[in-house]
């Protein structure tokens, strides 16, 4: 399922949170981990900042230190620093070095409902050829132990992408699968939600919903039989369903699609899967589409 690991390490609490689920997923799964620290050589070394041979030994320090960490948690690992700006630094090395996930954390507070995800963090979502699993800040980890999957679809083919990992480590882990399809009146009424709409319509909105769900459900047993997979759909905004589902039904990850690529090869990560990231108290895991 997955071999190698990136954990980007910046000596942050958030960042080190992150490396902890890493570590844990890590020996969950039999990968090997490749710890990055880079160098941020757009800061400039002025005004009682570092000079650049501190700052590099500072940067070795602060992987020395994630390395043992994850001793506790007996998987192996693989020690790296580099220079450059980060966040293309680390999409760069999760090509260099093979990886076939990155661990990266949440941080912050934006007002009182959403989570900056952090400039890195968000650029190396966008942009990673790799799945990106997101931690939030706070999320207990001691070991990883997953055993029920939170899986959205909205029913169009960029949702897809979703049904590999989910299939995989559903698989791995002996996991449940939930698949949700949100059913949003006031975004399919358009103008006319204002004045109302028809039980009738919403009706037909919650069946096609079920259908949705129903279909995604069934490409997840078809690739694995005998896995336990369950349809959930509810009515509201999809990004703040998806979050409060999650915590109700006990959700250990979130698995979900970003929206393909542009003609500039970036990643279209879709206005629900951005604002996912941002409230849900859940790990969240983004999945990528096969490579032609």
């Amino acid at each position: 399922m997955y071999d190698r690991i990136l954990v980007p390490v910046d000596g942050s609490e958030c960042g080190r949170a992150a490396a902890r689920y890493g570590f844990a997923f890590a020996a969950a799964t039999g990968a090997t981990v490749d710890i990055v620290h880079v160098v941020d050589t757009t800061v400039p070394t002025i005004g009682g900042r570092m000079t650049d041979p501190e700052r590099q030994d500072h940067g070795e320090a602060i992987v020395e230190s994630a390395a043992e960490h994850s001793q506790a948690f007996d998987c192996p690992v693989e020690t790296h620093v580099r220079e450059g700006a980060p966040r293309s630094e680390i999409v760069a090395s999760a090509d260099e070095l093979g990886a076939d996930l990155i661990v990266m954390g949440r941080q912050g507070t934006h007002n009182l409902r959403e989570r900056l995800l952090g400039g890195v963090t968000e650029h190396v979502v966008r942009h990673a050829d790799q799945p990106v699993l997101v931690v939030p800040l706070g999320t207990d980890v001691t070991a990883a132990s997953i055993s029920k999957l939170l899986v959205p679809t909205d029913g169009s083919e960029a949702a897809t992408a979703a049904v590999g990992p989910a299939t995989e480590l559903a698989a791995a882990f002996d996991a449940e699968i939930a698949v949700f399809t949100a059913v949003d009146v006031q975004a399919a009424g358009g103008s006319f939600s204002a004045g109302g709409v028809s039980e009738e319509f919403i009706e037909r909105l919650k069946s096609e919903g079920g259908e949705t769900a129903e279909t995604f459900a069934d490409a997840i047993r078809d690739g694995q039989p005998g896995l336990s997979v369950e349809t959930i759909v509810r009515r509201g905004s999809a990004h703040e369903e998806i979050a409060s589902c999650a915590t109700e039904i006990d959700a250990d990850l979130i698995v979900m699609a970003s929206h393909g690529r542009t003609g500039l090869k970036r990643h279209l990560l879709g206005s629900v899967a951005d604002r996912v990231l941002r409230v849900a108290e859940t790990p969240v895991l983004i999945a990528t589409r096969p490579k032609a």
